[in-house]
């Protein structure tokens, strides 16, 4: 059956004829998927049943919200990520190593969808250390610059923890392993034998060779956060 036939509300026989004309169902498949598949192209959505208004606008509408956390959270994750897996690689099996791999192992092992629930029933509603939802207070306009910063900050602390906790423990642990390889690797033998110090063998070989897949992972947690981004937000 189509999806009319799962709707709770009674819908009358020309409700119902005009449904199956909007959509398609009243011609052959193929050629309401081609119906279809030239409104997709065009960028033609459709409506969202649940805000009656065309899909395409409400994405535009939401955008920015998701560009906000999709680019703080990739600014955050390299930033920090990069430097602590190369600590982690060079003090491999040292207490420093050990202490942050718990809590990397904990942040990967946790979907950001479920430690969301979590900070929003503790930190948010029972807490009350956060806003419960809300990209900015209702007065954000009046604040000063600062201020601004400070109310964004407040209001996007659980999204962002959310977001960064599986990128966090992906990319340091990413970065670790492909460093301890390489440092492993015969060139890095060499280039100590040629008289290059260790640091200078780290940082002009092994260093900029670890970072390839580093580099090559971008797109995988640009998609990571488009297809998590409804779920989280």
């Amino acid at each position: 059956g189509t999806s009319q036939d799962g709707m709770q509300q009674a819908l009358s026989d020309d409700q119902k004829e005009q449904l199956a004309k909007y959509y398609g169902f009243d011609k052959p498949w193929y050629t309401a998927y081609l119906q279809w598949l030239g409104r997709l192209l065009r960028g033609d959505l459709g409506d969202s049943f649940r805000f009656g208004e065309p899909v395409t606008q409400v994405i535009w509408e939401r955008l920015p919200v998701s560009t906000y956390f999709g680019i703080t959270t990739l600014l955050v994750t390299y930033t920090v990520c990069i430097p602590l897996g190369i600590l982690k690689a060079m003090k491999h099996n040292t207490w420093v190593d050990n202490t942050t791999s718990v809590g990397i192992f904990v942040g990967y092992a946790i979907p950001g969808y479920a430690l969301g629930a979590l900070l929003v029933v503790f930190c948010a509603s029972r807490w009350g250390w956060f806003p419960i939802a809300g990209f900015t207070s209702v007065d954000f306009e009046d604040y000063s610059l600062w201020g601004k910063v400070k109310d964004l900050l407040h209001h996007t602390a659980l999204p962002l923890a959310c977001y960064l906790v599986h990128a966090f423990a992906f990319v340091t642990m990413l970065m670790k392993n492909h460093l301890m390889d390489n440092l492993a690797a015969d060139y890095i033998r060499t280039a100590l034998a040629k008289g290059l110090t260790y640091a200078e063998a780290v940082r002009k070989h092994a260093l900029r060779n670890s970072m390839i897949p580093i580099a090559t992972n971008l797109g995988h947690q640009v998609m990571l956060f488009v297809a998590g981004s409804f779920l989280i937000e």
